[in-house]
């Protein structure tokens, strides 16, 4: 079918446009996932800390 684009047609350009948009998402998604896992071991760490501190403390 040729149209004024030639051999291109616009739906080529919707569906490139929501691919892009697609794993846009994905990646920040994954971005936040593994920004929350990292939270999470930082307050993990944080707490051990504490723990070691305290019985430091306690032991004298």
């Amino acid at each position: 079918m040729e149209n004024d684009f030639g051999d291109f047609s616009p739906i080529f350009v919707f569906v490139a446009y929501a691919a892009v948009w697609i794993v846009f998402f994905a990646y920040l998604y994954y971005v936040a996932r593994r920004q929350s896992d990292i939270r999470s071991q930082i307050d993990a760490l944080k707490e051990s800390e504490r723990e070691d501190e305290d019985s430091a403390e306690s032991n004298g």
